[in-house]
């Protein structure tokens, strides 16, 4: 297991979609998209790597939701076999990430220099040195464009444990498939409500039902304010009917199949509190 750590929106979830091939984790622009640990699982020759996406690392938790969050990341913290530390080469490292490094510099150890697409190629070279007083393991990657990702396949291939392998070979992410479908959506709700509504909002897929080349789903957007729910609802409904035409449309491309998504808001102040991972 390889925990995937680091800063909101250092592009963990772009690089594990990126390495499994498939998504996994739904992708934002906005910080703190990722709520749960999410396995992206990952089978090539003899050997099982499975990467765990965790929410950005959170300084101050404030609220339910966020404590969850990142008792999620302690929770991977102990349990991996590796840690890789994804910092965002394009931006300055916060101290949150520096402080991390201190705490895992005598673990097994990747630093992965992210975006490298984005900052100019005569800066790498002295960014990665800077980094080898932490570990003398960086890789430099592009989740975008793929760059340094075979690379850092074949190295945490050689540093895998022997172990049997923790989960079938044709298995993608450790999610149920109603949760996947949630979150799709709910990444829907990123792009399309450009207020903090999605920070206040949860997708529970209510039912799943398939008949040959056919799903139908029905799904529940809770909100914890009457605004928000407005907010989602747009003028006429248009706004709800965009969410679920691109949400729709990306699971159908996704399954292969012609999907049929029915979509409710319900205004529920405590969903936060009842959160689950299930």
């Amino acid at each position: 297991m390889v925990a995937v750590l680091g800063q909101a929106n250092a592009g963990k979830s772009t690089l594990v979609n990126a390495l499994a091939g498939e998504k996994v984790s739904i992708v934002s622009a906005k910080p703190h998209t990722t709520r749960y640990d999410i396995y992206g699982i990952i089978c090539q020759d003899d050997a099982q790597i499975i990467f765990v996406d965790t929410p950005g690392l959170i300084e101050r938790p404030q609220g339910p939701l966020q404590s969850f969050m990142a008792k999620m990341t302690t929770r991977t913290v102990r349990e991996a076999d590796l840690f890789m530390v994804v910092i965002d080469a394009s931006r300055k490292i916060p101290e949150s990430t520096l402080t991390l490094l201190d705490r895992l510099k005598d673990k097994k150890l990747m630093i992965v220099l992210n975006k490298v697409d984005q900052v100019p190629k005569d800066k790498l070279l002295p960014m990665a040195q800077h980094y080898q007083s932490w570990s003398p393991w960086i890789a430099m990657t592009s989740g975008k464009t793929g760059s340094g990702l075979a690379f850092v396949m074949s190295s945490l291939m050689e540093q895998m444990p022997e172990a049997p392998w923790l989960f079938d070979e044709d298995a993608m992410t450790q999610i149920s498939q109603r949760m996947w479908a949630a979150e799709m959506t709910r990444e829907k709700l990123f792009q399309c409500v450009h207020q903090e509504v999605p920070y206040h909002a949860h997708v529970v897929t209510d039912e799943w039902k398939e008949k040959k080349r056919e799903l139908t789903l029905r799904q529940t957007i809770y909100v914890d304010d009457p605004r928000y729910k407005k907010w989602i609802l747009g003028y006429q409904g248009q706004r709800i009917r965009l969410i679920g035409e691109k949400s729709r449309m990306e699971m159908s491309e996704h399954l292969d199949k012609t999907v049929h998504l029915f979509l409710n808001v319900l205004v529920d102040p405590s969903w936060s509190n009842h959160i689950r991972t299930a």
